[in-house]
């Protein structure tokens, strides 16, 4: 995708992008790459910079997840993802999350889906909304290992299991104060 918009011109090279402004705009992806030797990392991280709000995004789905849990409760998906965008908020103000835009709610939706794929969680219709709850085999130990494991994805990971667990803290407070 890179190298379709360089060769159409339609991004601009900036100075921290290894190049100079207004050069060659019709490059092939041999120049390209060439080009890029000089410059080991910037694309990828450039490309670590477009993924990580998604990875924050389902690091927040993850954790609200953890709403499930007690009482093997079953949530709709519409206040399930209400709930994981108001924690997102929390936790983006206090400096938890990087990413403003992880708390979307397309993204968040299509966590839940993803979980619903990896067999995590089960939707079902609860008076004819459509609800979210936790798989009948899924412990919350699960839930807990999957979270470090995105968790271990995410730009700045939780140092600690304790610091997990101060951000599933974020989902109980905000489930106390919402009284959900």
């Amino acid at each position: 995708a890179l190298s379709r918009m360089l060769r159409q011109n339609q991004a601009k090279e900036t100075p921290g992008f290894c190049g100079r402004r207004g050069s060659s705009p019709n490059l092939s992806s041999a120049e390209i790459s060439e080009r890029h030797q000089n410059c080991p990392g910037m694309v990828f991280e450039f490309l670590c910079h477009l993924i990580f709000p998604f990875v924050d995004s389902y690091f927040l789905a993850g954790l609200g997840l953890h709403a499930l849990v007690p009482n093997r409760g079953v949530m709709s998906e519409q206040e399930l993802v209400g709930l994981t965008q108001g924690v997102g908020e929390l936790m983006y103000f206090d400096g938890q999350i990087d990413h403003f835009e992880a708390i979307g709610k397309e993204t968040l939706v299509n966590a839940f889906a993803v979980f619903v794929d990896l067999g995590l969680c089960i939707k079902t219709r609860v008076a004819g909304v459509q609800s979210l709850k936790l798989a009948h085999d899924v412990e919350e130990a699960q839930v807990h290992d999957m979270l470090r494991q995105i968790d271990s994805f995410r730009k700045v990971p939780s140092r600690s299991d304790v610091g997990l667990s101060q951000n599933i803290e974020y989902v109980q407070t905000y489930m106390a104060k919402q009284k959900m």
